[in-house]
């Protein structure tokens, strides 16, 4: 599936005014063929929200703070166990590296997290 082209690298802000968790829960993981980079795999994932009353809410759709991660083939199988068993999911953000690419279905540029797998040729 050509959906996205790689791009350039680009620097912006997880969050504004959210109270944003590093926990994720996983609402899509398809997988995606880019020019520049093969076969990999997106991540569709929406942050946990710490919320006023002291709980945590969490996005069940795709809404403007959905996360879209690209990581390899082979971290896949970790992440679908995770989705299917209900848990969030914890990444390690330093593994990421923030990135645009141009979503082929919208005729948009957007902005993904990166596995550090693909800068470490």
């Amino acid at each position: 599936m050509k959906l996205f082209n790689a791009l350039k690298k680009t620097k912006g802000k997880e969050s504004d005014s959210q109270n944003f968790l590093n926990e994720y829960k996983i609402l899509n993981i398809r997988s995606l063929f880019e020019n520049l980079y093969g076969e990999t795999v997106i991540v569709e994932a929406n942050p946990l929200i710490k919320a006023a009353w002291g709980g945590i809410s969490v996005v069940e759709h795709e809404y403007k703070y959905t996360r879209h991660f690209i990581i390899p083939k082979s971290m896949v199988d970790a992440l679908v166990k995770i989705a299917q068993s209900g848990k969030y999911w914890n990444p390690n953000m330093e593994d990421f590296k923030l990135d645009k690419v141009f979503n082929e279905d919208s005729n948009k540029r957007m902005s993904v997290f990166r596995h550090k797998y693909f800068y470490e040729f």
